[in-house]
Formats: C-alpha cells, structure tokens, sequence
C-alpha cells in the first residue's frame, strides 16, 4: 500500500488483488487450459508388466513379461482409432499387435461427434469464462471509483464539519465577550453552546463515516481493514461527454458483453438439441480390426505376421426404445428456448439499466446546480445573522440556523459533485464502455 493513493494507484492495486476478479482470473485460465485438453486428438502411453506363472504341474513354472505400448485417436469428423504394440513377450505373456478403428457413417459424425462437441464446448465455455472475465474487471473498475470517492468525500466532509464547529465556537465566544461586558443577558451564549456540542457530535460522526469509506476502499481493493493512505484525488468537479439516451442505448445493446454470452449459450444449446435428435437416428459405423499375436517368446518376428488376422465391416444400431432419449431432447429444447427468451428481455433489462443510470444523472447534475445557487444565499444569510447580533437586534438562534444551513448546503454541493461524477461513470458501464478509457479514470 503506497502511503498517497490516486484513483489510478487505487484500480491497479485491486486488479491485482481483488478476490473476486482473482477467481474469475482463474476461471478463465482453466477455461483455457480445457480447450487446449481437449484439443488433444492423439494420446500415448506405454509400460512394461512381468510376473510369475505357477499351475499345479512344477514344470509349467516359469516367469512372463511383456513391453508394450498403445497409441489412441479421436478426431472431428468421428472417427476413433487405437493401437496396441507389444513387441517382446515371453512366457504366457507373447508380444502381439491389435488395431481398431471406428467411423460413423450417420449418427455421430462430424459436427455431432462426440471429440468434436467436446472441442466446441471447451471454446465456447472459454469464450464465456472471457466475458465474464471482462465483466468481473469492469465491476472492480465500478466499485473501486465508487468507493474512493465516496471515501474523498467522506474526508471532505469532515472538514466541513470541522470548519462548521469552528464558526460555532467563534461564535460562542464572542457571545461570552458581550456576556462579560454586560451587553447580553446570557441566553445567546447558552444556545449557542449547545449548537458547540452538536457540531462536535458531528465531527465525531463525520469521521467515523470517513473510517468506514476508507476501509470499504480497502475491501474494494482486495487489501486488509484499517490501512489509511492519503488519497491524493479531490472531489470530482469535472464532467464527462454523454450521449443522449436513445444512443447510450443503441450502444449497450451493442456491447454489452452480456448479449455475447448468451449468443454464445444458445449455440451451444442448439448444438446439443443437434445431437440429441442425431442419437435418436440408426446409427451406421465402419470398422475395421487387425489382430496377430507372435507364437514365439522373445521380440516380433515373422511369426507375429503369419498368424495375423483382420477384419472389416459396417455395423448398425437401432434405437427401439426411444422414450429417455426423447426426453432429452425435448429438455434440450425447452432450455434452447429459455435461452432466447432470455436474451431477447436482455434488451428490456440492459435499456432499464442505462434509463436508471440517466435519471441518477439527471437527478445528480439538477442537485449539484440547486445547491451550487444556495450555497451564495446561505453565506449572506450566515453574514446578517451576524451583524444582526454584533448590533443587538438579533439572538443566537438566527446564527446557530444560518450556520447550519451553510454547513449543509457545503456538504450537500460535496455529496453533489461526486454524485454526479459516480452517476457519469455508471452510465458509462450500463453502456457497455470499457471504464480504462472514461476520461477521469486514465
């Protein structure tokens, strides 16, 4: 933790260390590394086994042992094929070569191959872990912004309450002076000593909602409570270009990475109502064998050739009993249909988001401008009530009221500001904007 803190300073901690996006993060790097799994057409392996062999004649006894290895392959368009080698053997273990291939012919084949779904699953899901991951980092963006400017002006507002507290005991003393100069009856210093208290209690009150703002930073940030670096950032009193609303939704209808994944998801899930309607097909399969075993101990020779034998064919299957696996595919069909239900009320919901984001908007920049115009009003106001009282035609009431109302205007104009500038931000996100590239956030 630096000992000053800026906005930038504070979003590239919590890109770092924010638990959430941590996860995320992980998510999508075994995303990854699932595609790149199951990207894996061929698999080798190979060992070597030895034991020994008794029976009840003791003649028989002798050890055996084979070395063998074995290559499998799946690739897209279906076919399945496996190798074994075994090239030294002996005892009852002879070395021997097997081979086994498989291609669909109808059902399962291509597209609908079983390699070929896993390797589409393992994209797809990698390029949702992605959105998300986008997501989950914008989100951080959001609540980092958010929590330290409301920590910025959790701090300025104790400074106002401080600065309120300091009139009122200005005040309190200059209503002592004319007390002791026998120009005021007392009332006047009493009122306004108990103004003194509440403006104490509202420091003490202010400052403990500026500790609360800065330990919700740090939570933000993925960091530990009670950490207290100088924020370096001031109340935000710049505002950024925003289109008008039909735009700001045409654009998060646009880029909402929302919409990608369940673009995404509905691809997927026609690709397994696909393939449940495929099962429901005869399936046709061409295969082949070669089988030889070498009937002599020690490595292959010639033997291993002279007693092979092979095999090819087509072999058919029938589906009689439909009725699991028209459930499947109707389950697969209902849930392709609520997928784009969902999506198309995606629309409806993304366009209320950015609707919310701009009345906060509006309501934030109309606050701000109404508070701007009083806080000229509630100076004046705080000004005559002094002199009323200097020139003995008022009593403290009229102070202690005007000092309240300038505290609250400054403090409502400091909630204004950063109100609206949190308000532009969110509109930013509720578009679909990459918040690294909103004007204050660079």
């Amino acid at each position: 933790m630096p000992a000053k803190l800026s906005i930038n300073s504070a979003i590239a901690v919590a890109l770092r260390n924010n638990l959430n996006l941590n996860l995320a993060q992980a998510a999508n790097l075994d995303s990854l590394s699932f595609v790149r799994r199951n990207s894996i057409y061929s698999t080798y392996s190979g060992g070597v086994n030895a034991g020994l062999d008794r029976t009840p004649d003791p003649s028989t006894e002798n050890v055996s042992g084979q070395l063998f290895g074995s290559a499998s392959l799946a690739n897209l368009a279906g076919t399945t094929a496996s190798v074994t080698v075994s090239p030294f053997g002996t005892g009852t273990q002879p070395g021997s070569v097997t081979f086994s291939a498989t291609q669909p012919l109808t059902s399962g084949k291509g597209l609908l191959s079983p390699k070929s779904d896993a390797v589409q699953s393992a994209i797809s899901q990698s390029a949702v872990k992605g959105k998300q991951l986008y997501n989950s980092r914008q989100n951080t963006i959001l609540s980092v912004t958010q929590t330290y400017y409301q920590a910025v002006v959790a701090r300025e507002q104790v400074k106002v309450q401080e600065n309120a507290l300091k009139l009122a005991q200005t005040s309190t003393d200059y209503l002592q002076k004319r007390v002791d100069e026998g120009l005021d009856p007392g009332i006047n210093v009493l009122r306004s000593a108990v103004y003194v208290a509440q403006a104490e209690d509202a420091v003490n009150q202010a400052r403990q909602q500026a500790r609360g703002a800065m330990d919700a930073l740090m939570i933000a940030m993925g960091l530990g409570v009670g950490q207290t670096p100088e924020l370096t950032d001031t109340v935000p009193d710049q505002q950024m270009n925003l289109p008008d609303l039909p735009t700001a939704i045409q654009t998060a209808l646009s880029k909402r990475v929302e919409f990608n994944i369940y673009d995404q998801q509905i691809s997927d899930a026609r690709r397994q109502l696909a393939i449940k309607k495929d099962i429901l097909r005869p399936a046709v399969n061409l295969v082949a064998g070669y089988s030889s075993t070498n009937t002599d101990t020690g490595f292959i020779d010639r033997s291993l050739v002279d007693e092979a034998s092979w095999n090819v064919g087509v072999v058919a299957n029938f589906p009689l009993d439909k009725r699991a696996l028209v459930e499947d595919r109707d389950v697969s069909a209902r849930a392709l249909d609520t997928l784009q239900k969902q999506r198309a009320f995606l629309v409806e919901q993304v366009s209320n988001d950015v609707r919310a984001a701009y009345r906060s908007f509006d309501l934030a920049r109309n606050s701000l401008k109404i508070f701007t115009e009083n806080l000229a009003v509630a100076q004046q106001n705080l000004y005559v009530a002094q002199r009323m009282v200097e020139e003995g035609q008022g009593d403290s009431r009229d102070v202690v009221s005007a000092q309240q109302s300038l505290a609250s205007v400054e403090s409502s104009i400091l909630s204004a500001k950063t109100n609206l500038y949190l308000a532009e931000t969110q509109v930013k996100f509720a578009m679909g904007e990459d918040l690294t590239t909103v004007e204050i956030i660079k």
